[in-house]
């Protein structure tokens, strides 16, 4: 099974924006899939540039990433048995996915200039991992399955019952439910009329 690029990210990165480039060998430099690109530049327009790269929330919000990175990082260090009874392994797709969401949710937090509350992931013993992000009185999970073709979504505003969707995994869709969480949008239409589900 071939490595993850995830692999390759660097313990230490540079202040200020997140960068999908990193270096393998000396001298030698890659670059991540282009779908999972996600410069300063490409999230606000040039006229933009200079408050929201000199701005105190894109910092925040950064940082929020970063601790998100790290962790994922570590877990792709984790064996079979982690967790010192049966733990499975991350498959490298389960950490790419969860690395993509991160990096789609960072970009709709740096275009609205909103700091998550909380960004983290939560490891499970079966190969599977909830990538969590909460802004005020709103949470996201995203649960991500090895082997599966989408992701598990569930939306919980304070006080209220969760909503539970499968999406598939796409730019568009996991946006969608990051528009809900950063209040740019309501729920998504497939969802608004079975509001109250467990």
């Amino acid at each position: 099974m071939p490595a993850s690029w995830l692999a390759r990210f660097p313990s230490r990165r540079s202040r200020g924006s997140i960068s999908t480039e990193w270096r393998v060998e000396e001298g030698q430099t890659v670059q991540a899939p282009a779908s999972l690109s996600v410069t300063l530049a490409e999230t606000v327009s040039p006229s933009a540039r200079t408050t929201i790269a000199d701005s105190g929330d894109t910092a925040k919000i950064d940082s929020a990433v970063a601790g998100v990175l790290s962790e994922l990082k570590r877990y792709r260090g984790y064996h079979r048995r982690w967790d010192g009874y049966f733990a499975e392994p991350f498959r490298p797709e389960v950490l790419d996915r969860a690395l993509y969401i991160v990096l789609v949710a960072r970009q709709i937090f740096v275009r609205e200039q909103i700091v998550p509350s909380l960004m983290t992931t939560g490891p499970a013993s079966d190969g599977s991992m909830d990538v969590e992000i909460r802004e005020s009185k709103k949470t996201l999970f995203y649960t991500i399955y090895p082997d599966t073709w989408g992701i598990d979504v569930t939306a919980i505003i304070e006080g209220e019952a969760p909503i539970r969707r499968t999406i598939r995994f796409e730019e568009m869709a996991l946006a969608r439910w990051l528009d809900w969480l950063v209040c740019k949008r309501n729920l998504p239409q497939d969802v608004e009329a079975n509001r109250s589900h467990p």
